[in-house]
Order: structure tokens, then sequence, then C-alpha cells
């Protein structure tokens, strides 16, 4: 697709009304994927951007991504696989007005949204199809569906067809694969408790909160979960990103019980809830180094996932933005639906984010559930029941389903239709 020359002249007049114009700033890289419900498009540069997003054309289909003070830019945008929503792309250049055009020519009238972000600078475009509503700040649980017990489940195969109920009600929806991974296991214990001269390890409770969760969202056609692991074995950090990525999983739950050394009344005094983010500065100024420890398995060795270091540059990195914003939003999900139950709201620790090398899920969002304090006595009780460990599962299922109904549109508009036959 070519431009008019026209459309620089008017960039010329436009960018003269944006603000703080001073410096001068290159496009390193012009990039665009797709996401469940949206598009993302992420311009990134090495100087804060100055830029205004418009229709220059009056072409409804035409989204223009204006940029002053601009040196150099690339000559065309990396697109991540097939991109339904977009039809055609170009950039243009023009060194003698420093300045740039990206265009985003759609297949249909869409809503955009922008945000500027930094480290690096970088420009966020998600581009929502047109009649797609922001969803309300709290949206109501859904009620689990009733089914009969499975058998103890394995990884579905990422051929699997959807269910046909999913094929009556909608042919294009995709079911969400839900990645369940419970923490540790095999020479992985992770954290040990004490209970009435028994000692229960983390690995053996985070099995079955696993295969009842996966028992919840398999009776539920919208989704199609797959377990990381589904006996007592070791599967080390590297194997649990591989197995999301290979199932092409849209979200990573990991599930874990929290953990600190120390004396008895140390252990007693650590109790809660909390729910970690990836990111590559931890919000923690002063982290538990025992925890990071244990949770990252450190005598898997040194090297693990330094092959993720690479994704902090060039076209993935928009995939980490994504990440980290979505995840945050699974979490709050997630949050909604633990905090109904007293248990979790009276010692709530919140909503963290951590260098968990689990959660280098580059392309899902993913989130490491810290259902309690296995060192803690009371909490180790509690969680040792095979009753509340199925709540814990409900209780994720839930915040699962908060996340999808309120940030995912198709997801809305089949379980929608699925309600309405039932």
């Amino acid at each position: 697709m070519r431009w008019k020359p026209l459309n620089l002249l008017v960039l010329f007049f436009l960018v003269g009304l944006l603000p703080g114009l001073a410096g001068a700033a290159r496009v390193s890289e012009v990039r665009l994927a797709e996401h469940p419900g949206f598009t993302r498009c992420v311009i990134e540069m090495d100087a804060e951007p100055q830029y205004s997003v418009g229709n220059m054309s009056r072409q409804a289909n035409l989204v223009t991504i204006m940029l002053a003070g601009v040196t150099s830019a690339p000559s065309s945008a990396h697109l991540s696989g097939v991109i339904e929503q977009i039809q055609d792309t170009s950039i243009e250049h023009s060194e003698r007005l420093n300045a740039c055009n990206v265009h985003l020519r759609t297949r249909g009238t869409v809503r955009v949204e922008t945000q500027r972000l930094q480290s690096p600078w970088r420009v966020v475009i998600d581009l929502y199809p047109e009649g797609a509503t922001p969803p309300a700040e709290t949206p109501s649980a859904t009620a689990a569906p009733t089914a009969t017990p499975t058998a103890a489940p394995e990884p579905a195969p990422a051929s699997e067809v959807p269910p046909p109920l999913v094929r009556e009600i909608g042919g294009r929806y995709r079911p969400r694969t839900i990645i369940i991974d419970p923490g540790h296991g095999g020479r992985h214990r992770g954290g040990l408790g004490e209970l009435n001269g028994r000692t229960w390890s983390e690995a053996e409770i985070t099995l079955p909160i696993g295969f009842e969760l996966h028992r919840l969202l398999a009776a539920d056609p919208l989704f199609k979960p797959v377990l990381t692991r589904t006996k007592d074995e070791y599967i080390g950090l590297r194997e649990r990103t591989r197995i999301a990525e290979q199932n092409r999983g849209d979200l990573f739950l990991s599930i874990h019980l929290n953990a600190v050394a120390g004396n008895a009344a140390d252990r007693r005094r650590a109790r809660g809830l909390e729910f970690y983010t990836w990111s590559y500065d931890s919000s923690d100024k002063k982290p538990w180094k025992y925890l990071v420890n244990l949770e990252n398995e450190v005598d898997e060795g040194p090297g693990i996932r330094r092959d993720a270091l690479p994704l902090l540059n060039g076209m993935l990195r928009d995939a980490l933005e994504t990440q980290s914003t979505e995840s945050q939003r699974v979490a709050r999900g997630l949050e909604q639906a633990f905090l109904q139950d007293t248990f979790f709201r009276k010692d709530y620790r919140g909503i963290k984010d951590a260098r968990f090398k689990v959660l280098e899920n580059y392309d899902m969002p993913s989130v490491l559930i810290e259902v309690c304090f296995i060192t803690n006595p009371d909490e180790l009780r509690w969680i040792s029941s095979a009753e509340r460990q199925k709540r814990v599962a409900r209780y994720i299922y839930e915040g699962t389903l908060r996340y999808y109904e309120a940030h995912d549109p198709q997801f809305r508009a089949a379980r929608g239709a699925m309600l309405a036959k039932n």
C-alpha cells in the first residue's frame, strides 16, 4: 500500500500542536500481535515519544499514529503471525520534517486505546472491534458448572477438537487453553510443614488442587485445561514453560504454598494468601531470598531460562508488556474470587511481582498463587483438608471466569450464547 505525500504535509501541521517537541527520537521497531479480543501495536523508541492518533484520510478503517521529532524509523512493521483484524500496514518517515506516520488499515471499525510507557519508551496502541464495550469494574462471578467427576486428568493434546456445544454456539470460538501448573514435585518437595507429627510437602498438596481445577475447567466447554504434571514427578521450570508454549496456552496458573525459614515464632507469624506476577525488578524491596530460591529451584543451575533474556529485546517485548498488564488483570480476578472467603480475607497479603522463573511465559499472562503458608501450623491444618483443597480450586476457577468475562469479548459472547441455550 502506498501513501500520498499529502499525509505527511497534514502531519507537519498536526505535530506542531503536540506539546514538548524538544529532542529527537529514533523508532527502533514497530510490531503487531493478536491477542484474545484485541490487536496490539507497539512502537518502540529511544526517547520519550510525542505522538497523536487519528484518522487523516477520513477512512473509517484506517488508524494513523503520528510521531513527531523522529530522526529514523524502520521501513515496515513486524507482524507476529497472521493478524485477522489488520488488512495492511505501512510506515512512512520524513527526514526533512523529522516526522513519522504508522498506518494500520483494519478489516472493520475499531475502538482505539493508547498508552505511553517507558524503560524503554514506547507507544502502545490497542485496537478493539467496534461494539466491544469496556467491562464493568467488578463483574459478578459465574457459578461453576456441575459435572460428574472425571478420572485423573491427563494433559490434553493441542489438536483436540472443541466440544460440540462450542461449535454450536459459535464456529469461530476457540476454547481458552488454561495451563495448570501444580508447583514442585519429585525431588523438589517445595516448602515443608509439620502437623501432628507428620511432615507435609508443598508438592503433595498442590497436585490435588490442580486435579480439581482441571476437572472444573474440563466441565466448562469454553476452556481446555492442560496440566504440567499429573503425578509426583519432577518437571523442570524450563519444561513447564515449554509445555505451556507447545499447547499454545492462553493463561498460565502456577499453584504453590508459601514458606518462610526461621524459628517457630517466625513461622507462626507468616500467614496469608498472595499472588505474584512476573517482573524483572521485584516490587518488594526486600524479597525473602528463601522464597525466591525455593520457587526458582536454584539447584537446577544458573543457566535456567537464560534463553528468555533475549526476549527483553526485539519483537517479543510487546508480548512481555501484554503479559505484565494481563497478568495483573488475572490476579485481580483471582483476588475477587478468593476474598469472598473470610479465611483468605483476614490475612491477605496482596498482589506482588517477583522474578520467578516459572512466570517467564512471555506469550501468555501468568500468575503464581501462594495459597497460604505451609510453614504456619494453622494454615497447614486448613489446607491439608481435601475439601478445602477443592474450595481453593473452585476459587481459582471462579477467578479465571472473572478475568475472561471482564476482558475477553469473544469469551463473554460465547458464554452468553451458551447460557441462553441452557
